[in-house]
């Protein structure tokens, strides 16, 4: 192991092989053989390169959520019927005089929603449950 090293640290310090690691990294070598000068250009062009993809990232993530943001502006928009409306609001009041152990009243309110919106089972199965629990 000892020896690898020594055989590594001597393969370094020729300039000849320095220049063909960084022609393999894709690194040029300035005209004069500068090493440090031509590690720092390089890395500095890395960073830069990172900065650019980040950024890059930041931006698209930042117009994903905007447009997620959109979406759900969009679907919060209350595109009910009218008659649903009055559904929701009257089943919304019965439940308050079920919490208040009103049922008879409970019961007449979901009746109304009932009547109102016919076909939406959620009213029925509150008034069938009130209805339980008053009988």
């Amino acid at each position: 192991m000892q020896n690898n090293e020594q055989l590594l640290g001597s393969m370094m310090k020729d300039q000849r092989l320095l220049e063909l690691m960084m022609a393999m990294q894709g690194i040029d070598m300035p005209a004069g053989g500068d090493f440090a000068s031509a590690q720092a250009a390089a890395e500095e062009e890395r960073f830069a390169e990172r900065n650019r993809k980040d950024d890059e990232r930041r931006k698209r993530e930042a117009k994903e959520r905007e447009a997620k943001k959109a979406k759900m502006e969009e679907m919060k928009r209350d595109e009910r019927t009218e008659e649903s409306k009055l559904a929701d609001q009257l089943k919304d009041e019965g439940n308050a005089l079920y919490k208040a152990k009103k049922f008879e009243e409970a019961i007449a309110k979901y009746d109304e929603a009932i009547r109102t919106q016919p076909n939406d089972l959620m009213y029925l199965l509150s008034y069938v449950l009130c209805f339980m629990f008053t009988y």
